[in-house]
């Protein structure tokens, strides 16, 4: 007998048991394991036949959701009615081509993890752009990227496209949050479309993470979503870049931005070297550059310069040390350095971590100016 008001410990682990029968199992999805340029050129083929208004009949929201995407490809709000559309693959090694009602022809060059390199679509518009087949019809071509980027590399990619085709064809580019814009307005059950939606927003969740997690559990994607939103913060003279550098210290995605010449064509900027959870060796670096030295006037001025900047950071009680050991190998060096914690706090704040980097940005203006020659 159980005692009124007591609640029994192993009715309660029966309970649990017999709830966790009903639970249903998380289904796999596919684009857990398809996650190759290849496999999502096959998505976005099939994703764009669903336009056509035959298909309207077998999903009447995927084909909804296909033709705003068709309309979002062409710069139209959805207003624009699609009545045919031909769709193919490696079309003069154009990863996805169509030709919509007749009128428009689409280049979509598609990306995750990788980026446009030597000039892919210029190269392959050029061949559409010359064909008679194609002569009467407007042309647009879609940079399609659902891995992440800078916004400084996309703008070189637009800017050297626009100058290689002067006005022939409408350039765009489309990336993960407005495809999850797209896929969210399907109300259906077909589950490729859900595990192609389901598989971009959890890469844009991981993104989006830095706000959420201790800095030190940042995913490679996680850092990059700081350093977009850094990037959208900074002022343009900045030069803030971002991306992936291989190193003797492994792999890791890199921020630089402050770069100021001083003295014989040298310069030193400052530098975040972000590392995947769970290695803990984040920091933010003062770099020096100085490609026209030899190595033992690199190593003289590794000591005299990393010396005279921590003395300056401590008398502003700003973190800085120089690292565990100099070495002029290379021509980008590291004069000093502070470890990533104490600029990203676990009460994550943009705007702090903004004003702490903006004393680092001035301490490299005095060291300038003191050396400066230009």
């Amino acid at each position: 007998m159980v005692p009124c008001g007591t609640v029994n410990q192993d009715i309660i682990s029966t309970l649990i048991k017999n709830l966790n029968l009903f639970q249903k199992p998380m289904r796999p999805n596919l684009f857990d394991y398809a996650t190759s340029e290849l496999s999502q050129d096959a998505f976005l083929l099939w994703f764009l036949r669903w336009s056509d208004p035959k298909y309207k009949d077998e999903d009447f929201s995927l084909h909804l959701c296909s033709r705003l995407f068709v309309n979002r490809l062409l710069g139209y709000d959805g207003s624009l009615e699609v009545f045919t559309i031909k769709v193919e693959k490696q079309v003069k090694h154009i990863d996805v081509f169509c030709i919509v009602n007749d009128e428009y022809a689409i280049i979509i060059e598609d990306k995750t993890n990788t980026s446009e390199h030597g000039r892919q679509m210029t190269r392959y518009s050029k061949e559409i752009e010359t064909s008679a087949k194609y002569k009467h019809l407007q042309k647009h071509c879609i940079y399609f990227k659902t891995g992440n980027e800078s916004q400084q590399s996309i703008d070189i990619i637009r800017n050297n496209y626009i100058k290689a085709h002067d006005g022939v064809w409408h350039f765009a580019v489309m990336q993960r949050q407005d495809m999850i814009e797209v896929l969210n307005n399907y109300s259906g059950t077909n589950v490729i479309l859900l595990d192609y939606r389901d598989r971009i927003t959890k890469i844009e969740n991981t993104f989006l993470n830095y706000r959420n997690l201790p800095v030190y559990e940042w995913s490679w994607g996680t850092w990059q979503g700081f350093y977009k939103e850094m990037e959208t913060l900074m002022d343009k003279s900045e030069d803030f870049w971002w991306g992936t550098v291989n190193s003797v210290r492994g792999a890791f995605v890199c921020a630089a931005w402050h770069r100021r010449e001083f003295k014989n064509g040298r310069k030193i900027k400052l530098q975040i070297e972000g590392y995947a959870a769970p290695r803990k060796e984040s920091r933010l670096c003062i770099k020096l550059e100085a490609p026209y030295e030899d190595e033992r006037d690199k190593m003289s001025l590794l000591r005299s310069y990393g010396r005279e900047l921590i003395a300056a950071a401590k008398e502003r009680k700003l973190p800085l040390t120089k690292p565990k050991r100099y070495s002029s190998k290379g021509d980008v060096l590291t004069l000093a350095c502070n470890e990533i914690g104490s600029i990203i706090s676990e009460n994550f704040s943009i705007s702090e971590i903004l004003k702490n980097l903006q004393q680092y940005q001035t301490l490299i203006d005095d060291f300038t100016s003191r050396h400066s020659d230009i």
